[in-house]
């Protein structure tokens, strides 16, 4: 599921005798960035061009050298013990995640946090993340701590709901306080009274603004919540 022309740019690179990207870019007759640019199939490069620098791969026969190849792997934490895949909320995220990260020419590997916890505490890094190329984030709460992690071995990371105030990471987070709110304006519209609120821990952000927009909707409403 990797791109072929990406793959032969590694072999080429790495060539320093016949069919190195210098030796095609001389046969071909065009700069070595613009062979760069075709093997790694970047845009702003002529067609004409494109085509002619394939074409001459094509006729060399080139075999890339599949010892140099290094497959892109997106790493996805979570607490999988407690959260199970089969789960409709993690099974429908998992679901997106893959085909976004499959449709970029990479993997999804699916890291258990505590993984993490157990190879920081014996080796001070997390080995595993040494193989990765990006990480997405879902469960524990992404705070400073994994923070200095991923910054350390220099990884892309986006996180997902789960993330402490503050934290200079990119972050895809639900608009939990609307949706709480709309659901309870729902019920309220088909003449529910005694509306509960069932959301796990109020230390995680998420829950914490569903049971806020519970309440603001209850008290627009003029119904009491009983604890």
């Amino acid at each position: 599921n990797y791109d072929i022309v990406t793959e032969m740019s590694r072999g080429i690179m790495q060539k320093k005798g016949k069919n190195s990207i210098r030796e095609i870019s001389k046969a071909v007759n065009v700069s070595i960035g613009t062979v760069s640019r075709v093997l790694n199939n970047k845009p702003d490069v002529n067609p004409e061009t494109r085509e002619r620098i394939l074409g001459y791969l094509q006729k060399i026969n080139y075999q890339p050298q599949m010892l140099s190849f290094k497959p892109h792997l997106i790493g996805v934490v979570d607490t999988f013990k407690r959260h199970k895949l089969g789960s409709y909320y993690l099974s429908n995220i998992i679901e997106a995640v893959d085909e976004g990260i499959y449709s970029f020419g990479c993997n999804t590997v699916i890291i258990h946090s505590d993984l993490i916890e157990n190879e920081f505490n014996e080796f001070g890094q997390v080995r595993i993340f040494n193989r990765l190329d990006g990480v997405l984030w879902l469960e524990p709460k992404f705070n400073e701590k994994y923070h200095r992690i991923v910054r350390k071995h220099n990884l892309p990371c986006v996180v997902i709901n789960n993330c402490e105030p503050d934290i200079d990471v990119d972050l895809v987070e639900s608009d939990n306080f609307s949706v709480a709110e709309q659901a309870v304006e729902y019920l309220v519209n088909h003449d529910h009274k005694a509306i509960g609120f069932v959301g796990g821990w109020l230390n995680l952000t998420n829950h914490k603004d569903r049971f806020a927009g519970y309440k603001k909707a209850m008290a627009a409403a003029g119904l009491s919540i009983h604890k």
